[in-house]
Parts: C-alpha cells; sequence; structure tokens
C-alpha cells in the first residue's frame, strides 16, 4: 500500500513534468524548448533535482551516464549548453512543483499532526554566494573587518517538522528582514495550521496578518521517509530506545534515483519505491532523549558554493 502511494505521487509528478502545458508555462520565451535539442525541458528539471554536489560538467557527464544507461560516463552536453537552457527556464518551475507534490501529499498520504493541527515552523538564515559583481549588486554584500566583502543573501522555509516537508521557501537580497519574509510564508497558511516561531519573530503587525490568513529534490525524499516510518517504529518496538530514519541517508539513496523514478514506467517505480522503502527503513539511527554532551555549534564556518556542499 505505501509504495502504491509513493508510486501514485510519483506518476502524478512525471505527468507535470512531461506536460506540454508545464513547459508552457515556465520557460522565458514561447520559442523555447521547441527544437529537439540534447537538454530538452523535461531532462533541465531532473538534472537540477537530482541533488548537484560537484561542477558542472561532471554531473552532467553522470546524468547523461544514468539517462543511456551506458557504462563510461560520456560528454554528451556541455556546461555552456547547460547555461544557455538554463537562461531559458522560468524559477517557478520547481516552485509549482514543490507546490504541486506538497498539496498531493496533503491530500493522499496522511501526513502526521499534533492534536489535529499541521505544525508549520518558520525560521531564516542567511548564505554565502558565489562573488559575482552581478550576483552582490542584487543580494547585497557583507563586509567582514578583515577582508573582502562576501556576496550574502537571506533565506526563509515554512518547514513542517513532523513531516520534515518544506512548504515554502524563499531567497531574497540581505537587507530584507525575517520578518518580512516570514510574512510572505503566511500567504501559505491554512485553517488547521499551528504556526512555530522563535523569540526573533514577535511583532503585533505579525500575529495579526496570521489571523488574516487562516482561511522538487528535499520534499520527494521527505515522503519516502514518512512512508517508511511505520517499518521503522515496528521493527524497533522490542528496543529499549526509539529509532528513526536517518534523513541525511535518505537523501544520498534518493540522489541519481530521482532521475530514474521520473522517467520510469509505472512497474518500474513500483520497484524502485519498494527497494527505496526498504533502504531507508534500514538506514536508521538511534533517539537518544536527553543529550548528555551538547553539539559544538562554534564551528569555524566554511566558505564554499552551495553547490559544491556534498550531500555524502
Amino acid at each position: 500500500m505505501l509504495s502504491k502511494t509513493c508510486a501514485n505521487l510519483i506518476e502524478f509528478v512525471q505527468k507535470i513534468i512531461f506536460s506540454q502545458d508545464f513547459v508552457n508555462r515556465n520557460r522565458k520565451h514561447s520559442s523555447d524548448f521547441t527544437r529537439d535539442r540534447k537538454l530538452p525541458f523535461s531532462a533541465l528539471i531532473l538534472y537540477f533535482c537530482n541533488f548537484i554536489k560537484s561542477s558542472y560538467q561532471p554531473e552532467l557527464n553522470k546524468f547523461w551516464k544514468i539517462l543511456s544507461g551506458t557504462v563510461v560516463a560520456r560528454h554528451v552536453v556541455s556546461k555552456a549548453a547547460l547555461c544557455k537552457a538554463g537562461k531559458k527556464l522560468e524559477h517557478e518551475a520547481f516552485v509549482e512543483l514543490n507546490t504541486e507534490t506538497v498539496t498531493y501529499f496533503n491530500e493522499h498520504c496522511s501526513p502526521l499532526t499534533w492534536n489535529g493541527f499541521f505544525l508549520k515552523a518558520v525560521d531564516g538564515s542567511t548564505v554565502k554566494l558565489p562573488d559575482f559583481p552581478e550576483i552582490a549588486e542584487h543580494f547585497g554584500a557583507w563586509h567582514p573587518r578583515l577582508g573582502e566583502p562576501v556576496p550574502m543573501a537571506r533565506i526563509s522555509q515554512l518547514f513542517d517538522p513532523l513531516n520534515k516537508i518544506t512548504h515554502h521557501a524563499l531567497i531574497a537580497p540581505k537587507s530584507c528582514g525575517e520578518r518580512g519574509l516570514a510574512a510572505t510564508h503566511f500567504q501559505h497558511l491554512n485553517e488547521k495550521d499551528l504556526v512555530l516561531l522563535d523569540r526573533g519573530y514577535p511583532a503585533f503587525w505579525l500575529f495579526k496578518l496570521i489571523l488574516f490568513h487562516r482561511a522538487f529534490s528535499q520534499n520527494i525524499t521527505s515522503i519516502p521517509v514518512a512512508s517508511a516510518r511505520e517499518r521503522v517504529e515496528k521493527a524497533a518496538a522490542s528496543r529499549t530506545i526509539g529509532y528513526k530514519s536517518n534523513f541525511t541517508q535518505a537523501l544520498s539513496t534518493m540522489r541519481d534515483t530521482i532521475v530514474v523514478l521520473f522517467r520510469g514506467t509505472r512497474k518500474t517505480i513500483l520497484r524502485i519505491i519498494s527497494d527505496l522503502l526498504e533502504t531507508i527503513a534500514r538506514a536508521v539511527e538511534p533517539v537518544r532523549p536527553g543529550r548528555k554532551y551538547p553539539r559544538n555549534h562554534k564551528r569555524a564556518q566554511k566558505k564554499f558554493c552551495l553547490n559544491y556542499k556534498l550531500i555524502l
């Protein structure tokens, strides 16, 4: 039953990605993605959803190795061609895919709730960006006491901590405040949502806004993890402490698999989902309440571009 539910979700998203209406809504110009190229619209979407963690050309070669089923990763598409194709793609494509995925999950996958409420946590942070003049001009820069200015953006998300689902995410110039971004998130709240905020957010205008609004690569991983929860809990029932799925391992397992999932037949999807659930259910970690030794939160930050941050 769980495998079929996940397979139905994959087929649902698959139909969206390969539909011409989705292409028409999310291309810059009507003439884009009309010719039979090596990097069509659907392949471009799947490439960016595949948890990219290294430089473009090796990732492209590996991507085409998965698509073609060859042993050797060949140079089929150049990184220059990827950049040109990427300029034709609207970022709203990924926003739409995430919205449709979350809606399907809420309606068909029995998400966890707390006392009948859907928990929605809001939190923000800053992130270092690649050092290009255009990026620094748009997002702003952090001026350290020593060294050169560093382009910096503010990020924020509306997150379901029980089901590990991101409902809405934003990246904005550094000058934007966390409360302002939270106000944008609140446009996506529903009547049964219970909002969690830390002490930096409270403001009367923000609370009033909450009352007024009462009326594609991480979430796709979170849903199989949520589906495998029953297996994990059943296997750990006789143990002295609880266990949960290792989400980092799940992300690593989903890498490359996501490409095959969205290009496969229903039979292939069901087989892969079954294997995924089994793998995720086995990759568990103990839940130890009352941690004796506190985590070290004062580690030196490394300067890197997000594309080079390793999953595993």
